[in-house]
């Protein structure tokens, strides 16, 4: 399954500015297991 990532930056309102994080969107919530 293909899964989408983007980054992001947190903690922060300029870009680049400060800590790059990764999020993924996926399309149903992870299963516990």
């Amino acid at each position: 399954m293909k899964i989408p990532m983007y980054i992001v930056d947190a903690f922060t309102a300029r870009p680049f500015a400060d800590n790059p994080a990764a999020a993924c969107l996926l399309p149903q919530p992870a299963r516990d297991e």
